[in-house]
């Protein structure tokens, strides 16, 4: 497995990840400011935090 297919990887399951965040069982549904929403920014932080990014804290 090559370095961009790992990278690829990565991606698509922090996709996943961030899809299974959602106030439907149904389908994708994450509104501005709900839980769901805090949640995932709350999840995408900590990736960015982890790649080196900084995020602004509120």
């Amino acid at each position: 497995m090559t370095h961009y297919d790992k990278l690829a990887q990565q991606v698509m399951s922090r996709c996943d990840e961030l899809g299974k965040i959602s106030q439907s069982d149904e389908n994708l549904d994450r509104r501005y400011l709900t839980p769901e929403h805090k949640q995932a920014n709350q999840l995408v932080g900590e990736w960015m935090s982890q790649a080196g990014m900084k995020t602004l804290a509120r």
